[in-house]
Order: structure tokens, then C-alpha cells, then sequence
């Protein structure tokens, strides 16, 4: 009764039907559903392998960014805080801004 009111089972009814009364077409039936699963499955299996792998390159670029980053923020802090000691020290702008890489607008706010 229900299958008569939606095409969809009526048709998949009446294809069980079919297979089911000849034995070749029902192992034929099933070797095709079974490459139709197993190719659904290495396309899944395909799928989270890549989407994996885009997630370790992306957390490691960012890891390697993020490092970067710190680092050079590290070195410029020494670098503030040495010119800071080298400007209480008496030593030209000039020569601090040579020595630490941080320009004479840098310098002279410190």
C-alpha cells in the first residue's frame, strides 16, 4: 500500500521483485551494490585522509608562523631594551640605531 503512493519505493519494490525471482541477477544485484558501498567507502576513507592532512600542513604552517612572529617580537624587545641601556649610557642615536636596527623615531621616544 505505501509503496504505491511514493514512485520512489514503487519503483525499488518492484526492481526487488525482479531480482529476486532470477538467482544470476540477484548475485549480480548484490556484486554491484557491494562496489557501490566499497567505492563509497574509499571515497570517505579518501576524504578524512586529505581532510587530515590539510589540517596538520595548516596547523603546522601556523605553528611556524606563529614561532616566526614571537621570535621577531623577542628580538625587538631586546633590541628596545638594549638601545634603552646604550641611550642612558650616552651613546649617539645614530650609532644605536646601527647597532640594534631600530630606527632614530624608535630611539628617540625611548
Amino acid at each position: 500500500m505505501p509503496a504505491q503512493k511514493n514512485p520512489y519505493i514503487e519503483s525499488a519494490y518492484e526492481r526487488l521483485q525482479l531480482v529476486s525471482q532470477d538467482r544470476q541477477k540477484r548475485l549480480e544485484y548484490e556484486a554491484r551494490e557491494k562496489a557501490v558501498r566499497d567505492y563509497r567507502q574509499s571515497m570517505q576513507e579518501a576524504w578524512e585522509a586529505g581532510r587530515e592532512a590539510g589540517e596538520k600542513a595548516g596547523r603546522e604552517a601556523g605553528e611556524k608562523v606563529g614561532r616566526e612572529a614571537g621570535e621577531k617580537a623577542g628580538a625587538h624587545r631586546r633590541n628596545v631594551e638594549n638601545a634603552r641601556i646604550m641611550k642612558a649610557e650616552g651613546l649617539p642615536s645614530a650609532l644605536i640605531s646601527k647597532i640594534t636596527g631600530l630606527s632614530q623615531e624608535e630611539i628617540d621616544l625611548l
